[in-house]
Formats: structure tokens, sequence, C-alpha cells
């Protein structure tokens, strides 16, 4: 495996992209190669748009990062080794694994317990019922 790189693109920034596709790959290339991981995520300009890119990470194949993505941002939570993403279970575990990073311990919540009157109504109804 080689390395990864996630890059946030605004939409309305796209435009500027297509004026100059080659001059764009050279900043964004410049930006991935340069990126420092203790740092953190990179916005850069180009063109007449001046943050609407971002170098949200990079990292080894073998790394999970877990991003935040929304409000023209990332923000990377954190990042676990080599772990499986594409099912419930794996995302769970790397749910956990970032949550422990920040000192917590994630726990599936207990079932819900409902008392219904009218059910417990019904049943000793038909417990005195059948005692009769």
């Amino acid at each position: 495996m080689g390395y990864m790189s996630t890059v946030v693109i605004l939409h309305d920034a796209m435009s500027e992209i297509d004026k100059d596709p080659v001059g764009w790959w050279k900043i964004t290339k410049e930006s991935i190669l340069t990126f420092n991981r203790y740092v953190g995520s990179v916005s850069y300009g180009f063109g007449n748009h001046g943050n609407g890119f971002q170098i949200a990470h990079v990292d080894h194949a073998d790394m999970t990062h877990v991003l935040a993505v929304g409000q023209n941002s990332a923000t990377d939570l954190g990042t676990a080794y080599a772990k499986e993403h594409y099912d419930e279970k794996g995302q769970v575990e790397l749910l956990k694994t970032i949550a422990a990073l920040y000192g917590y311990n994630l726990h599936k919540k207990p079932e819900k317990r409902t008392f219904s009157y009218k059910k417990y109504k019904e049943e000793v109804l038909q417990e005195l019922q059948a005692d009769l």
C-alpha cells in the first residue's frame, strides 16, 4: 500500500479549476506533498478563490482516519491502524478506537424497557380468569 490523501473542494471554487486544471493540480500536488499531519489540515486558494480547497489528511493507506466534514471544512478526528470500516461491526470498532483517543468509552445503549399499564392490566386479567 502507498499513501492516500483527502482533498476537499468547495463547489463554488470548481470554476477556477476549469480555467487552469494544470495549474490547479500543480498547487494541489504541492500542498499534498508538503502536508504536515502534526499541523493538521491546510486550506489553500487558487485563481480568484482564496480558500476553496483543503488538504484534510495525508497518511499511509494502512491508517484509517475519521473525518468530520461540513461547514466548508474537514477536521481529522483521529486515526486508527488498519481498522476496517466496510460494515457496521468495523465502523463501531473504529468509533470505539477514536472515542478512546479522547478518553471516552463507547457502549451500545441498553434496550429501552417500556412499561405499558394497558398490557399489564390485560396480563393480570388473564391470570385472574385462568384462576377461575
